[in-house]
Protein backbone atom coordinates (compact mmCIF):
# COMPACT_ATOMS: atom_id res chain seq x y z
CA UNK A 1 0.00 0.00 0.00
CA UNK A 2 3.00 2.19 0.88
CA UNK A 3 4.70 1.58 -2.69
CA UNK A 4 0.83 2.86 -4.55
CA UNK A 5 1.11 6.17 -2.02
CA UNK A 6 4.34 7.03 -2.72
CA UNK A 7 4.36 6.38 -6.46
CA UNK A 8 1.49 8.36 -6.53
CA UNK A 9 2.94 11.01 -4.59
CA UNK A 10 6.41 11.17 -6.55
CA UNK A 11 3.98 10.98 -9.89
CA UNK A 12 1.80 14.33 -8.61
CA UNK A 13 5.01 16.09 -7.40
CA UNK A 14 6.80 15.39 -11.02
CA UNK A 15 3.53 16.77 -12.54
CA UNK A 16 3.44 19.97 -10.61
CA UNK A 17 7.22 20.23 -11.07
CA UNK A 18 7.15 19.57 -14.68
CA UNK A 19 4.45 22.33 -15.28
CA UNK A 20 5.63 25.07 -12.84
CA UNK A 21 8.83 25.32 -14.50
CA UNK A 22 7.48 25.14 -18.02
CA UNK A 23 5.83 28.72 -16.56
CA UNK A 24 9.08 29.60 -15.01
CA UNK A 25 11.18 29.47 -18.26
CA UNK A 26 9.04 31.06 -20.64
CA UNK A 27 8.01 33.67 -18.01
CA UNK A 28 12.48 34.30 -17.96
CA UNK A 29 12.58 34.12 -21.64
CA UNK A 30 9.81 36.65 -21.51
CA UNK A 31 8.08 34.25 -24.21
CA UNK A 32 4.44 33.42 -24.38
CA UNK A 33 2.89 30.76 -22.22
CA UNK A 34 0.84 28.40 -24.55
CA UNK A 35 -1.80 26.62 -23.32
CA UNK A 36 -3.67 23.18 -24.60
CA UNK A 37 -7.30 24.84 -24.29
CA UNK A 38 -6.58 28.46 -26.17
CA UNK A 39 -7.16 29.78 -22.52
CA UNK A 40 -5.69 33.26 -21.08
CA UNK A 41 -2.65 32.13 -19.62
CA UNK A 42 -0.96 35.09 -20.57
CA UNK A 43 -3.38 36.88 -18.81
CA UNK A 44 -2.74 35.22 -16.05
CA UNK A 45 1.07 34.07 -15.74
CA UNK A 46 1.96 37.85 -16.21
CA UNK A 47 -1.02 39.68 -14.27
CA UNK A 48 0.29 41.69 -11.25
CA UNK A 49 -1.16 38.58 -9.34
CA UNK A 50 1.89 36.54 -10.34
CA UNK A 51 4.33 37.28 -7.97
CA UNK A 52 3.85 36.64 -3.95
CA UNK A 53 5.81 39.04 -1.72
CA UNK A 54 8.27 39.50 -4.87
CA UNK A 55 8.62 36.05 -5.59
CA UNK A 56 7.21 34.62 -8.65
CA UNK A 57 4.52 32.27 -8.29
CA UNK A 58 5.80 29.33 -10.38
CA UNK A 59 9.48 29.37 -8.78
CA UNK A 60 7.25 28.83 -5.27
CA UNK A 61 5.77 25.87 -7.18
CA UNK A 62 8.76 24.55 -8.11
CA UNK A 63 10.04 24.87 -4.96
CA UNK A 64 7.13 23.16 -3.15
CA UNK A 65 6.73 20.20 -6.26
CA UNK A 66 10.95 19.90 -6.04
CA UNK A 67 10.30 19.66 -2.22
CA UNK A 68 7.90 17.12 -2.07
CA UNK A 69 9.65 14.96 -4.67
CA UNK A 70 12.57 14.97 -2.74
CA UNK A 71 10.95 14.36 0.56
CA UNK A 72 9.05 11.61 -0.38
CA UNK A 73 11.74 10.03 -2.61
CA UNK A 74 14.27 10.15 0.22
CA UNK A 75 11.37 8.89 2.66
CA UNK A 76 10.71 6.01 -0.06
CA UNK A 77 14.69 4.79 -0.38
CA UNK A 78 15.39 5.17 3.31
CA UNK A 79 12.19 3.74 4.38
CA UNK A 80 11.89 6.16 7.33
CA UNK A 81 8.54 6.76 9.40
CA UNK A 82 8.55 9.77 11.39
CA UNK A 83 5.76 11.73 13.31
CA UNK A 84 7.52 15.31 13.06
CA UNK A 85 8.58 14.57 9.43
CA UNK A 86 5.15 13.65 8.35
CA UNK A 87 3.48 16.28 9.92
CA UNK A 88 5.80 18.52 8.64
CA UNK A 89 4.93 17.52 5.18
CA UNK A 90 1.22 17.61 5.52
CA UNK A 91 1.70 21.31 7.33
CA UNK A 92 3.15 22.28 3.90
CA UNK A 93 1.15 20.41 1.51
CA UNK A 94 -1.94 22.06 3.41
CA UNK A 95 -0.17 25.83 3.14
CA UNK A 96 -0.21 25.12 -0.70
CA UNK A 97 -3.83 24.16 -0.80
CA UNK A 98 -5.04 26.72 0.62
CA UNK A 99 -2.56 28.98 -1.71
CA UNK A 100 -3.78 27.50 -4.86
CA UNK A 101 -7.02 27.91 -3.50
CA UNK A 102 -6.53 31.51 -3.33
CA UNK A 103 -4.92 32.22 -6.70
CA UNK A 104 -7.65 30.15 -8.26
CA UNK A 105 -10.53 32.36 -6.21
CA UNK A 106 -8.29 35.34 -8.25
CA UNK A 107 -8.19 34.02 -11.03
CA UNK A 108 -11.84 33.65 -11.41
CA UNK A 109 -13.34 36.54 -9.60
CA UNK A 110 -10.36 39.24 -9.93
CA UNK A 111 -8.25 38.26 -13.02
CA UNK A 112 -11.60 36.92 -14.79
CA UNK A 113 -9.26 34.74 -16.93
CA UNK A 114 -8.30 30.55 -15.73
CA UNK A 115 -5.26 29.52 -17.00
CA UNK A 116 -5.17 26.19 -18.16
CA UNK A 117 -1.57 24.97 -16.41
CA UNK A 118 -2.43 27.10 -13.54
CA UNK A 119 -5.58 24.86 -13.08
CA UNK A 120 -4.15 21.61 -14.07
CA UNK A 121 -1.20 22.98 -10.91
CA UNK A 122 -4.03 23.28 -8.21
CA UNK A 123 -5.74 20.11 -9.05
CA UNK A 124 -2.57 18.72 -8.64
CA UNK A 125 -1.70 20.68 -5.35
CA UNK A 126 -5.23 19.01 -4.34
CA UNK A 127 -4.19 15.79 -5.10
CA UNK A 128 -0.77 15.64 -3.23
CA UNK A 129 -2.76 16.82 -0.15
CA UNK A 130 -5.29 14.04 -0.45
CA UNK A 131 -2.23 11.60 -1.04
CA UNK A 132 -0.18 12.52 1.92
CA UNK A 133 -3.09 13.07 4.57
CA UNK A 134 -4.32 9.34 3.98
CA UNK A 135 -0.34 8.14 3.34
CA UNK A 136 0.24 9.37 6.84
CA UNK A 137 -3.49 8.35 8.40
CA UNK A 138 -2.95 4.90 6.83
CA UNK A 139 0.82 4.04 8.56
Amino acid sequence: MQIIFTSSILFFGFLGFIISNYIYRNKKKNKKVICPNKSKCDRVVYSSYSKFFGLPIEKIGVLYYLFIVLSFGLIFVLNVHDYTINLILLGVSSCSLLFSIYLTLIQIFIIKKLCAWCIVSSITTFCLFILIYFYIILL
